[in-house]
């Protein structure tokens, strides 16, 4: 008896643990196909087309259209970084903010999203930004996508080449290289992403998906016919651009970790010293 109630306990924990893992990536891969939209944006160029959202003193910046934006994917060691970090994120002041390690960048949001981009607009801009989330909000069907784009926008570079350690919010996930991300969600939600940086370049100028180091997706319209999309395939695993990008991060972390060149040499001819003797 004992045993099939420890059974029935375990399957019970099992399956509400299951069960939670499965709401964490619904919601997280809801906010990836928004992120996405936003890039597929960016790429197009038609970042503009929010003009008519009557966003007035709000300047657009000169943004896309971006030849080389990878559509993004889901990365479960990142939705895994995220899940372990939510309890610093949790004792943070601000609404939302930038998250940064030696090897990942993110950026988090307290509560709702459209309360982190209102304090946001409301600390540049005051008052005035009431009627901008207004207008938002009756676009119901791509809030989330609108209400992202808007906070990319409040937040967007001001100089390039973008310097290491800038707070720039969810343009972080405006890199054209990058391609992998991982959410997590509670009262706090943290969005992690692989911490390179393309020497402080967001995207590559020119027609959207024609400077690809793999290859344009294509899309189905609903009429059944098939276009050239706006982003790029991302990267397979194992492929010679996934390994890349994954050294450039190592190679980061490993020049963020190291206190100064001094350090570098003594540590190598250490190394040298001691294979010197071994030989010997």
């Amino acid at each position: 008896m004992m045993r099939l109630f420890v059974f029935i306990a375990a399957f019970l924990i099992f399956v509400t643990y299951g069960q939670e893992q499965m709401q964490i990536n619904h919601r997280g891969r809801f906010f990836l196909r928004n992120v996405n939209e936003a890039r597929k944006i960016l790429a197009s160029g038609l970042i503009r087309q929010l003009e008519p959202l009557g966003l007035g003193f709000i300047t657009l910046p000169p943004v896309g259209p971006a030849a080389n934006m990878y559509r993004m994917k889901w990365s479960v060691p990142m939705e895994t970084v995220a899940n372990k970090s939510l309890l610093e994120i949790s004792k943070r002041k601000d609404l939302c903010g930038n998250y940064k390690t030696s090897e990942y960048s993110g950026f988090y949001w307290k509560y709702d999203l459209v309360d982190a981009v209102n304090d946001v607009g409301k600390r540049i801009f005051g008052a005035k930004f009431d009627p901008i989330l207004e207008k938002l909000k009756s676009f119901s069907s791509a809030i989330e996508t609108l209400i992202f784009l808007v906070w990319a926008i409040l937040t967007y570079p001001k100089s390039f080449p973008i310097p290491e350690n800038a707070e720039i919010g969810p343009s972080e996930a405006l890199y054209a290289h990058r391609y992998e991300m991982g959410c997590a969600f509670d009262d706090v939600a943290l969005c992690i992403l692989r911490d390179t940086t393309a020497n402080g370049t967001l995207y590559k100028e020119g027609v959207a998906c024609t400077k690809c180091p793999t290859y344009c997706e294509f899309v189905e319209q609903a009429d059944g016919t098939i276009d050239e999309g706006d982003l790029c395939v991302p990267p397979k695993p194992g492929s010679a651009e996934d390994a890349g990008m994954k050294l450039s991060a190592e190679m980061k972390e490993f020049e963020d970790s190291s206190s100064s060149p001094v350090d570098i040499i003594i540590t190598i001819l250490v190394s040298l010293t001691i294979i010197f003797n071994t030989v010997i």
